[in-house]
Order: C-alpha cells, then structure tokens, then sequence
C-alpha cells in the first residue's frame, strides 16, 4: 500500500486486490491498528481514483479521526457527483431533496458524539454547509477548522470567502497563526482594500515569499483590479515562466489576457494545455476565453457550461457565462447565471455589473441602476461603474444624478474620456 502513495491509479486497484485474496481463512491476521491503518489507505487510494463509494465503504468501520473523516468526506463527494448528475443542465434547477442534506444530518451526529474531533471535522461541516447555502453557519464551522487546524489552508481560502466586511472578521477571533497572514491578502482581495492588499504582500514577499504561487495569483488580479494590467500580466507570465506545465490559477491568467486582448499568448496558452489537460476546468476557461475574444460566443459558452459541470461552485465561470449571454443577448440566461455567480460569491462586482447591463438591455432601469450602484460599492474607483450609473440615470431622466456620475467618471482612470463626452 506504500506504493500506492506514487499515485499510480493502474497499480492502486490491483494493490487493493491482493488485500482481498479468496481465500477462506487468511494467511494473516491483521491487528485493530493494522486493518485501521490498511483500511485509510485504500479510502484515500479509491479518493484518488475517484472511486467515492468505494472509498466510503471500504472505511465505514473505522474509528480513528481520519478514518471517520475520510468516510464522511467520501460520502459528501458522492453526494456532491449525485447532485450534479441530476441535474442535465447547469442551468436546470433541481427541485428533489438535496442529498447533500443527509450527508449533513449523519456527520452532525458523528460530530456531536466525538468531543474530541480535529480541525477536518468543522471543515467538513463548513464545506457541506456553505454548499446548501448556509453561510453564517458555514463561517463559524471554517473559523473553528482554522483554530484546530491552521494549517489547513483550504479552510482559510472558504472562510475568506464568507467575510463581508471587516467586523465579521474581528467577531471571529481567529488565531494569528502565520498562515492568518496568508489569509489576509487573500480577504483583503476578496474586499476590494487593494492598496492593504498589496502592501501586505509586499511584506511577505520581503519575508521570502515572493515565489509563493498563490500570493502571487493573489497580487496579479489585485493589480488588474487598480488598472495596473501589465504589472498583473508580468507576475503571472512568471508563474508560468517558472513552472510552464502548472495549470493551477492558469484561468485566472487567461482572464487577464482576455482583458488585455492578447489573442497570440491567450492562444499558446490554450494549445499547451489542451495537450496536457483537455477536460481540467483550468482548460475550459482559457478555451472558452479564447472562443469569446475571437467571437465564436456559443463555443465560448459550451466550455464555460463544461467548467459548472464539472465544478459547479467555481469562483467565476458564472459570471463569464453570463457575460457570453449577455453578447448573444440572451439577458434572461444571463441573469440567472449572475444569480448563481453571486451565490458563490456575493462580493463578484463583475457579477452585480452584468446583472446592470442585462436588465438594461430588457429596459428595466431603475433595476439596472440597483446592481450597478451594488457593483460601484464594490468598486468604487472603477470608471465603468460611473458610466453606467450615468446612463441609467439618463435613461430615468434624473439628469442632475446624471451629470454628477459623469464628472466623478472624468477624475477617474478614463483613457477614453466618455465621462467627458457623456457629460457634454
């Protein structure tokens, strides 16, 4: 079992077969401890493969704390695959009982009756509960995970993503374990506090993490947000530079290119991994990307439709599809595509800006002006939030809020001057 750590999943099953001799006594008898201990390594094989049910099954009799968890964590996986083949769509809403729902109800009892549970249980909890919607409780099952377990830095990555604001984080009391700072950058992105944001990176870097991957992640999409582009395009073209087979932040990458509209890199970027990991949901944003920089709008949304299926919690292929709809003017689609961006999470200003423009193309513009005064609260030295504002305003006759949108638009980053224009 050993040689299962290599991760080769041909040798993994038929390692596991030789557990299973048919025989009727076996030649030895393994211990409590042993037969625990062998029953984990296959869960986490099977894991490995994908096999979740076979994984539960193969560690429901265990008793150790990473044995229950890796159980319980099987069978949210299974549930999680069962919930999504349900549905044939992405945009299908599935109206029976959420399997998700028992897998909560069965671990909350185990949680209940182990008082002496790690770090993994809470997050387990939290991941399950953050799935169903329940984000306040969700919040406080990652809060305690990262006390128990602070290096689990998966737990951090959820919990920041459930903070709205800075006196949710204080109420959480959380420990300033190294990795908290970490974290921070990473809350800090998530709130649009840019300039803390990237101070705080430059302490890390200076501390001798400037090669971290996902610091520097982090620090591009927080340069791109201050219209710094090129400075967020240089740090992830070192990532890749660095390690040119690493797929991981690779669709953040892609975004960036997108908006810079670099088609010939966007596009060596698209063959390398199409080669290496056709099916990844790195992959199909950077495809889809490509598709909707080149026009080809209906491709584009087939493999962003492909990323929710495979993953349908991902931070933003919601909103990109949205914006695919929203060029195919199909505002309807795209605003349910919206909705389900800002479920996932609630701070995407890319997603409260599309749910603007779609409502403006159906003509509703007090609505129109309700997301993009969301999106400008979000992003508040961003020029098209303005703008837009601006023409909503017109579009309702309040010309007075109007102009002042404008010229607040004409003292921002504008390199066009349609504040100017607009306002003349």
């Amino acid at each position: 079992l050993a040689e299962c750590g290599r991760t080769f999943d041909d040798s993994s099953p038929f390692l596991h077969g030789i557990l299973h001799p048919k025989v009727r006594k076996p030649a030895v008898i393994l211990r409590p401890k042993n037969r625990e201990t062998t029953s984990v390594l296959k869960g986490k094989c099977f894991l490995e493969t994908g096999e979740n049910l076979r994984a539960a099954f193969t560690t429901r009799e265990c008793s150790s704390l990473e044995g229950v968890f890796l159980h319980h964590y099987s069978k949210y996986l299974a549930a999680e695959k069962k919930r999504h083949d349900h549905c044939p769509s992405v945009l299908d809403t599935c109206s029976t009982k959420d399997p998700l729902e028992d897998v909560l109800q069965e671990f909350q009892k185990v949680v209940a009756s182990t008082p002496d549970f790690d770090g993994y249980f809470p997050y387990l909890a939290g991941k399950i509960k953050k799935r169903l919607g329940d984000d306040d409780n969700a919040r406080l099952a990652f809060a305690e995970s990262v006390r128990r377990a602070p290096l689990n830095w998966d737990a951090w990555a959820e919990l920041a993503e459930l903070i709205p604001s800075k006196d949710i984080l204080v109420q959480l009391k959380l420990p300033k374990h190294w990795m908290y700072y970490f974290f921070e950058v990473r809350l800090l992105k998530l709130l649009e506090k840019n300039f803390e944001c990237v101070a705080l990176g430059e302490c890390l870097s200076k501390l001798g993490f400037a090669r971290n991957p996902s610091l520097i992640c982090d620090l591009g999409i927080v340069f791109h947000n201050i219209c710094e582009a090129e400075n967020a395009v240089e740090l992830l073209m070192w990532l890749r530079d660095a390690d040119p087979y690493r797929i991981d932040h690779m669709d953040v990458f892609s975004n960036l290119l997108y908006v810079q509209e670099c088609d010939v890199q966007l596009s060596c970027l698209a063959q390398t991994f199409s080669k290496v990991a056709k099916f990844k949901t790195e992959t199909q944003c950077v495809l889809g990307n490509l598709n909707s920089l080149r026009g080809n709008h209906e491709k584009s949304i087939l493999h962003f439709q492909r990323v929710l299926k495979i993953n349908p919690s991902h931070k933003f292929a919601w909103t990109l599809l949205g914006h695919e709809f929203i060029q195919l003017t199909e505002p309807l689609k795209a605003i349910q595509c919206y909705r389900n961006a800002l479920k996932t999470h609630s701070r995407d200003f890319r997603a409260w800006y599309g749910l603007g423009q779609a409502y403006e193309v159906l003509k509703m513009h007090s609505y129109s002006l309700y997301y993009y005064q969301n999106a400008q609260l979000i992003q508040p030295y961003d020029v098209r939030m303005h703008l837009a504002m601006g023409i909503a305003y017109e579009e309702m006759g309040r010309w007075s809020n109007a102009r002042y949108c404008y010229e607040r638009a004409s003292k921002l980053h504008d390199p066009e001057n349609i504040g100017f224009f607009r306002l003349a």
